[in-house]
């Protein structure tokens, strides 16, 4: 073989590899791009599904919050506290059934048209929104009983201990007794012998 018949060869060889390699890493890329759609399709299958139970789920607790204050309200034509429960029971129940009945998109789009057409609502519903998770949270991760207050006051005989809380009235505080000996929690202003 001649120098020019071995170039020529080797030449060849380069670019079969070439094409072949090339074709391989199509191949691989079409392969690659359609496992991540099925990936991506199937994420997007299992996130849709999550949020369907999910507002299934808020659905369910808003008519169990509607039945509450049903429950709360007693008769409501007796008091003003009782037909003030009975109505917003209504509406608790009335947003859990158009909850149930929309699909996740529908309710995205109303989210959206409500926020372009009144901004100040939809900034103080947010708002308000969050405070009450906020308040929620922290309800239902600490205890507020008064005896956890109470350990954390300083032993000065002078701290206030709350007492009995209502969902109506702020909580009342008394002072401690005084110590055994002592009438008074204030420094006494005898000279002492």
């Amino acid at each position: 073989m001649t120098r020019e018949n071995i170039k020529k060869a080797v030449s060849d060889v380069a670019e079969t590899a070439k094409t072949t390699g090339a074709k391989a890493l199509n191949t691989a890329r079409k392969e690659v791009e359609e496992a991540a759609g099925q990936a991506g399709s199937a994420l997007k299958d299992a996130a849709e599904a999550r949020a369907e139970a999910g507002k299934d789920a808020i659905s369910d607790h808003g008519h169990a919050l509607a039945d509450r204050l049903r429950d709360q309200a007693g008769d409501p034509d007796q008091s003003f506290r009782g037909r003030l429960l009975t109505v917003v029971a209504d509406g608790v129940s009335e947003i859990s059934d158009d909850l149930r009945g929309r699909n996740l998109q529908s309710i995205l789009e109303r989210t959206e048209q409500f926020a372009r057409q009144h901004p100040g609502a939809f900034v103080a519903g947010a708002a308000l929104a969050g405070f009450s998770i906020a308040r929620f949270a922290m309800a239902s991760t600490s205890d507020h009983s008064s005896v956890a207050q109470a350990a954390d006051l300083p032993e000065t005989g002078n701290a206030t201990v709350p007492v009995g809380r209502s969902e109506y009235a702020p909580a009342r505080t008394v002072a401690p007794t005084p110590p055994a000996g002592r009438t008074s929690s204030a420094p006494s202003k005898e000279p002492q012998s």
